[in-house]
């Protein structure tokens, strides 16, 4: 069995802030409470935004945690659009389309870290594409985030089989694009989702047998957000 000081985790969240924050948390669990090294990568801009809304931890504990700012070119940044029918915000579109712009600098940085470390561990936002598999680094394995709860993810992969629905929840653009990524995240070695089985474990259990995550071991690992204790 591998010692803490010689497993590698690189955390590739999705650059919103509904998706940095839960992988923000899950980063200092690791990095704190087991002793890992950790690596968290995105944009400058979202890094930065990421450790200003930490929540539930103390400041020092970001020092735990090894930032990298990945390279983009510059992203369109419209107004939000106060006419879409629902709150999803449509204006950050441009935002998630350039993440296709990170994947090589996330490569580079992956074979990098993976000639240093004894194994690599990526965990990645299931709408985060890695740019090639993991498995092709013969010390890496990648494992796919699922911030939401598995009921959520449930009735949204129901949606997306019948067809309809999700219009409710998101964008024609961002269906598009998760519909993309949902392909690209077929190479990961298992999923991680942000619920616990003591509320979720019907969910869970029907998740495992479909066809999406293919057999393949799935973490309840939550919840990530700092709930105080009531004593």
């Amino acid at each position: 069995m591998l010692n803490a000081d010689e497993v590698t985790v690189v955390i590739v969240p999705l650059p919103a802030h509904g998706h940095l924050n839960p992988l923000l948390h899950f980063s200092l669990l690791l990095s704190t409470r087991y002793g890992l090294t950790v690596h968290f990568a995105s944009t400058a801009s979202h890094n930065r935004q990421a450790k200003l809304r930490l929540q539930g931890w103390p400041l020092s504990s970001l020092s735990s945690i090894h930032f990298h700012d990945l390279p983009h070119p510059p992203i369109p940044s419209p107004p939000p659009n106060p006419q879409f029918p629902n709150s999803f915000p449509t204006h950050l579109q441009p935002l998630f389309d350039a993440t296709d712009h990170l994947r090589s600098p996330l490569s580079s940085l992956l074979l990098s870290l993976s000639a240093s470390s004894r194994r690599l561990i990526v965990i990645h936002d299931r709408h985060m594409s890695l740019g090639f598999d993991a498995a092709t680094i013969p010390n890496a394995e990648s494992y796919a985030f699922c911030g939401t709860s598995a009921a959520f993810h449930f009735e949204a992969a129901q949606l997306m089989k019948q067809g309809t629905g999700l219009e409710e929840l998101a964008s024609p653009e961002f269906i598009k694009f998760i519909e993309r990524r949902r392909r690209d995240g077929f190479t990961s070695s298992g999923f991680i989702i942000n619920t616990c089985r003591e509320v979720e474990s019907e969910f869970l259990d029907i998740l495992a047998l479909r066809e999406d995550f293919l057999g393949k071991p799935i973490f309840a690992i939550g919840p990530l957000n700092p709930v105080p204790v009531i004593k």
